[in-house]
């Protein structure tokens, strides 16, 4: 697939954004190479928000809080370079 990209005259993706399913975590990181990868961070936060709805939002201290901590600590691990 990098050589067809690179036919065409596509250059590698700097970043790739994506949810955290593990079939699509592999595909891109076969087919991108050197590519940053994030995950999605509103998908993060229809999870969180869909949590603090089923469990009561009172068990949440602050859910926008929550979101910010978890993008922090999880980004630095998925970004290769």
């Amino acid at each position: 697939m990098q050589l067809a990209r690179l036919q065409r005259g596509l250059a590698c993706p700097l970043l790739v954004i994506s949810d955290g399913a593990p079939g699509l975590i592999g595909a891109v990181e076969r087919t991108t190479g050197a590519a940053l990868r994030q995950r999605c961070l509103i998908r993060r936060a229809r999870n969180l928000l869909a949590l603090s709805l089923t469990v009561g939002h009172n068990q949440i201290p602050n859910p926008s809080r929550l979101m910010w901590l978890m993008g922090k600590s999880q980004s630095c691990p998925t970004a290769r370079g």
